[in-house]
């Protein structure tokens, strides 16, 4: 892969982070702009590290293979995030779902903030996957 291929993943990756703790309730960054900068660039090195991972563990390069090591990657860099690199990321617990509009979703509730942390480390890495996707056909 080229350097251009990794400033798009940086660039794609930190947006998807800020998505991602806009939607959520229990999540909000720490110091702000600073914050959405340190905690994108360093999950997007982590999800370009992803194909290499891959192929060094005969991992196939499919929708579940990137989903499954994705998603260890992610929940790993958010438990490091909420335990040892404190600042960038605030996890809390919080209430996923309930009324959108006129549709009514079932609620759940995360009552401690290690269930908020896999909740956004399985959606971050759904929405990294659905980009990756939508970008082959730029």
């Amino acid at each position: 892969m080229c350097p251009m291929n990794l400033v798009y993943n940086l660039v794609v990756e930190t947006l998807i982070l800020v998505t991602v703790v806009s939607t959520v309730n229990g999540l909000r960054f720490e110091q702000g702009v600073f914050s959405m900068l340190v905690g994108g660039i360093i999950l997007g090195l982590l999800m370009y590290g992803i194909e290499y991972v891959l192929g060094f563990f005969k991992f196939p390069k499919n929708f579940w293979g990137y989903l499954i090591v994705g998603s260890i990657f992610t929940l790993i860099y958010f438990i490091l995030l909420n335990t040892v690199i404190v600042g960038v990321i605030n996890f809390s617990p919080t209430t996923i779902g309930g009324s959108f509009g006129p549709l009514d979703f079932p609620s759940f509730k995360l009552d401690q903030e290690i269930y908020t942390v896999f909740f956004s480390a399985v959606y971050t890495m759904l929405f990294s996957l659905v980009m990756n996707q939508l970008s082959k056909y730029r």
